[in-house]
């Protein structure tokens, strides 16, 4: 879980979730904001691509049915968002470019 670079507050699963989307949010504890930071979502969203990229390559020869290969598909989608929050890091300056 990720921590507030100001005060230190370990921050719940849910206002790790809701930073994950939002980019920003404001810390429980000290009230200043908490910014994302930039490679984090970006790492997540790599993974996931290169997971459900060969599992798309490899389906058709192990014969995976499409109902099977959808139900993987949603649980491995299910399993991204509860891990979402645990990778989440915070910063105290938003992202520059």
């Amino acid at each position: 879980m990720p921590n507030c670079k100001n005060c230190g507050t370990k921050w719940s699963w849910g206002d790790a979730f809701k930073v994950s989307f939002l980019n920003k949010r404001i810390c429980p504890k000290c009230e200043e904001m908490q910014y994302l930071k930039s490679h984090t979502n970006a790492k997540k969203f790599y993974a996931a691509g290169a997971f459900l990229f060969i599992v798309n390559i490899i389906r058709p020869y192990l014969d995976i049915p499409l109902n099977l290969f959808t139900l993987i598909f949603t649980l491995y989608v299910c399993a991204l968002f509860i891990v979402l929050p645990y990778n989440t890091q915070l910063s105290n300056q938003p992202k520059t470019r």
